[in-house]
């Protein structure tokens, strides 16, 4: 969009993540030096579009550890490739309130 002084601004938005190659044109000729590459990260961590996986399984055995994981992804579904996550979790019933949470270090993301 034109600012001033013959000065225009050029923006442009991805929902995914990855390396991005800019080559700006006015008309059929390329703006010399507009080959830019710009590097899009992850947006912030949204627990909507991340799910158990891994060894996860509704029936578990008691008193043994029942590991699962957690793969930290962002609204757009773009995998977080850096950590540590800190996140909590809340487990047990209302008959067994007593359950641990081992090794959260395990966590992707």
């Amino acid at each position: 969009s034109w600012v001033s002084g013959g000065t225009y601004t050029v923006a442009f938005q991805s929902t995914r993540s990855g390396l991005f190659s800019i080559t700006v044109k006015v008309g059929s000729d390329t703006v010399g030096g507009s080959a830019v590459t710009e590097t899009v990260t992850p947006n912030l961590l949204s627990g909507a579009a991340m799910a158990p996986g891994g060894n996860y399984t509704d029936v578990v055995v008691a008193g043994a550890t029942n590991p699962f994981t957690l793969t930290g992804k962002d609204a757009y579904g773009n995998v977080h490739t850096t950590g540590p996550v800190t996140f909590t979790a809340t487990i047990g019933n209302a008959t067994h309130p007593s359950v641990s949470l081992l090794d959260l270090a395990t966590v992707a993301g």
